[in-house]
């Protein structure tokens, strides 16, 4: 992680909350199967078939029981399916024996340069936390550039990544759940599982740090979420949604 004084207590801390919260759910996670996110998925899915050949290398970080990889090997043969999770023993048994389950971090990927042809991200830039939100903006930033060094120059990177619009929503919501998970409490209402630590991004700034990277964006679309009307109705989540960026390195 990102080298910052004060870091070295808190990433022991994250890690071990991050594998309690993983192993409290991993019901609910290990049997992720198919299509999760419908309406996301099916857009990487399309731009895979149409515009990925076969016998792709590719690589999920943070890809959890290698359910997506699955999906993406369904629509179209690749020679290489790598999931590198931080959460590798509690994901030890993948959902297809094809895929190579990797212990290691989204922002020091155990890879070589140009290792892969695509490069997946779900929903884990949010995950990706420090002390403060500059120090989670720099992993995001880390993530990307070791996304960008693994990935074959005319590559694709895919990401999909929950957004909240309201930048001062997001850095209460990243100091309940950094409270809250001091204290071993859930804060339902606003959907901070027990021990998660969160920091959100706005559209505007996952699609900026993105582009920073240096990524060519080729399709972005977003999708506002549905909750339900207790949820809807609070603040922090009335404008909340997914982000779709498919990027080509250039």
């Amino acid at each position: 992680m990102s080298s910052k004084r004060g870091r070295g207590d808190f990433i022991p801390l994250l890690k071990k909350q991050i594998e309690s919260h993983f192993a409290y759910a991993k019901g609910k996670y290990l049997h992720h199967k198919g299509l999760i996110h419908p309406e996301c998925d099916s857009v990487l899915l399309e731009f895979f078939s149409k515009e990925c050949q076969a016998k792709q290398r590719l690589l999920e970080v943070g890809g959890g029981s290698g359910y997506f990889l699955e999906v993406m090997n369904s629509v179209k043969p690749c020679d290489l399916l790598v999931n590198v999770e931080l959460c590798s023993r509690i994901y030890a048994r993948q959902t297809s024996n094809k895929i190579s389950l990797v212990g290691g971090t989204a922002d020091k990927l155990p890879f070589h340069n140009s290792s892969f042809d695509v490069v997946l991200c779900k929903n884990l830039f949010h995950h990706l936390v420090g002390k403060t939100r500059e120090e989670s903006f720099n992993i995001v930033q880390q993530t990307l550039k070791e996304m960008i060094r693994v990935l074959r120059y005319g590559g694709i990177a895919m990401i999909v990544e929950q957004y909240n619009e309201r930048s001062w929503a997001n850095e209460l919501l990243h100091r309940l759940s950094i409270l809250f998970s001091k204290i071993h409490l859930t804060l339902p209402v606003v959907n901070i599982d027990l021990g998660v630590v969160v920091s959100f991004l706005t559209p505007q700034q996952i699609e900026y740090f993105v582009s920073d990277s240096g990524l060519y964006i080729k399709e972005r679309i977003v999708f506002p979420l549905s909750f339900s009307r207790i949820l809807s109705c609070s603040i922090l989540l009335s404008r909340t949604g997914r982000e779709v960026i498919i990027a080509e390195k250039v």
